[in-house]
């Protein structure tokens, strides 16, 4: 009897520890996601498609940040696509740029 409740033990244990490792990578995304509205706010861009476009239809950094920041936290390429209005092309490219920098930092 004891043998069951020490399997069981042991394996809520296991999974309290995969949920706070979740719970750290969901953290993380939103300080990145918060970052990025920040350095939003503070980019003065050329007058565009809101802070995230110049004039001339590319991306500002703060852009490029807010984009990163969304695949951070699990947005879909066809998803930021349609956020930020910009041709799926572009945030699959975006979207590769973004996971070289993942596989950097990991």
């Amino acid at each position: 009897m004891n043998e069951i409740l020490i399997a069981g033990l042991l394996a809520s244990a296991r999974d309290f520890h995969a949920a706070g490792q979740a719970l750290t990578q969901a953290a993380d995304s939103l300080k990145t996601l918060a970052s990025a509205l920040e350095a939003a706010e503070e980019d003065e861009a050329e007058p565009g498609d809101g802070p995230y476009k110049k004039a001339n239809g590319r991306m500002t950094p703060a852009g490029a940040k807010a984009i990163e920041a969304a695949f951070a936290a699990g947005a879909t390429i066809t998803e930021v696509s349609k956020r930020f209005s910009i041709h799926t092309s572009a945030a699959n490219y975006r979207h590769k740029e973004w996971l070289k920098t993942q596989k950097k930092s990991a």
